[in-house]
């Protein structure tokens, strides 16, 4: 049976999976993703690979990076969410220790592609792909990238060097860095949103912001694209 390697590599976690051609996954492990630079999250993926294709033959490996991503060259482009990132060409610094095909893409682009073949977008027409975590994620190499469309204009400085990005209000660090600010407490995302769900007052405050800016991203993205859904 065929197996290939998947890996999420996320600005807080790296998640990867051994899985088997009808997307089942055999194996998984997650871990906290390195803040020690480039060197030290190649090093990570790497032995995230060894550990699950051990004793087992590997037909691919792939891996969803944030940031832009030159897919053709396994190259990320610009990544503001893992310091040191930028410019690093996984599949080169890879390819050296692994003898199988390495596939390198944006994070949403292979979110979206596995929301089309097992997931929530199996019987959508068309569907745009927001993955909201570390950071915002779009679609689609420079084009679509979501996360540094301009939400407020002449808003927070963004590590793009624009000022109002998306990525300022709606990733997972905006929401905890605004709850912090309000309530003087530090919270994690799910902490957050269960607090509001209780009625806690600083937290219903930041999630209703959250759930507002949302919505104006989404509906922007509707007239731009008219999407039969979102995911």
């Amino acid at each position: 049976m065929e197996r290939v390697i998947s890996i999420d590599l996320g600005g807080t976690n790296l998640k990867a999976a051994l899985v088997d051609p009808e997307a089942r996954i055999l194996r998984r492990l997650t871990l906290p993703t390195s803040k020690d630079g480039r060197a030290a999250i190649i090093q990570q993926l790497a032995d995230a690979i060894m550990e699950l294709g051990r004793d087992i033959k590997i037909k691919a490996i792939g891996i969803g990076t944030p940031g832009f991503v030159n897919s053709a060259a396994g190259k990320v482009l610009l990544a503001t969410n893992l310091p040191g990132w930028s410019g690093t060409n996984i599949k080169d610094e890879l390819q050296d220790s692994l003898n199988v095909p390495i596939i390198v893409e944006n994070d949403a682009n292979v979110a979206a592609v596995g929301e089309a073949w097992v997931g929530a977008g199996q019987n959508l027409d068309s569907f745009f792909m927001i993955t909201l975590g570390t950071g915002v994620g779009g679609a689609s190499y420079r084009a679509g990238e979501v996360g540094h469309a301009i939400l407020y204009p002449g808003g927070k400085l963004c590590a793009c060097g624009q000022r109002g990005c998306v990525e300022q209000y709606l990733s997972g660090r905006s929401l905890e860095a605004n709850y912090l600010a309000l309530a003087h407490e530090q919270l994690g995302c799910r902490e957050i949103f269960a607090a509001a769900t209780s009625g806690q007052e600083p937290a219903r405050v930041v999630v209703h912001k959250f759930c507002f800016d949302l919505a104006s991203l989404l509906t922007s993205l509707t007239n731009v694209f008219d999407p039969a859904g979102f995911i």
